[in-house]
């Protein structure tokens, strides 16, 4: 499954999508023709549905598929039970972000357990680094825009509020000496 599914993608994953929203827009989804469309690319009429389903469902309503979207929309299953270990609740990352309201973790919070399991990253050193990422990018625990009307700006944004895939990616790459010094400090 592809990371983030955003305007101008195509192919069998925006397929799965179109049919995923289809079935969740219910009669709804007959006011975007598209969705019915084989092979279609994500077009704007296709980020209207997105949109409207994302706003229904009380998520950020950018027009962006990432893991936690499809997640909700049953296209990949569900990260959480990945990090059962550890204990990544909304109360204990509300004591690395002490200055901000626990309601912004926990609406955040999903989305991140979503990127840092569709990739793999679930043990204590990459949460624990990916936690501190966000606690030096953003203390309110929201994600990050630095522009909103950029397609490429705003895949940004939400790779930012992610930030933990690329950091823990990287910590990867160079060795596990490094996850631990991260994780200790």
């Amino acid at each position: 499954m592809q990371l983030l599914l955003d305007a101008g993608d195509s192919g069998a994953e925006v397929d799965k999508l179109a049919a995923a929203l289809t079935r969740e827009l219910g009669g709804d989804a007959a006011s975007f023709p598209v969705l019915a469309q084989a092979g279609a690319a994500i077009n704007e009429e296709f980020l209207a549905a997105v949109r409207l389903w994302q706003s229904g469902v009380g998520i950020i309503a950018d027009g962006i598929v990432g893991p936690r979207c499809q997640v909700l929309l049953g296209m990949i299953p569900p990260q959480g039970d990945k990090f059962a270990s550890l204990a990544v609740t909304v109360g204990n990352v509300s004591r690395l972000f002490p200055a901000t309201k626990p309601a912004n973790i926990a609406r955040y919070l999903p989305y991140i357990e979503a990127a840092l399991g569709v990739a793999g990253l679930t043990d204590r050193p990459m949460v624990v680094g990916a936690l501190g990422t966000i606690r030096a990018e953003t203390e309110g625990f929201v994600p990050i825009s630095n522009s909103s009307r950029s397609t490429t700006r705003r895949r940004e944004a939400h790779l930012s509020a992610c930030t933990t895939t690329s950091w823990a990616t990287t910590v990867r790459a160079k060795g596990p000496a490094i996850a631990v010094a991260a994780s200790s400090s």
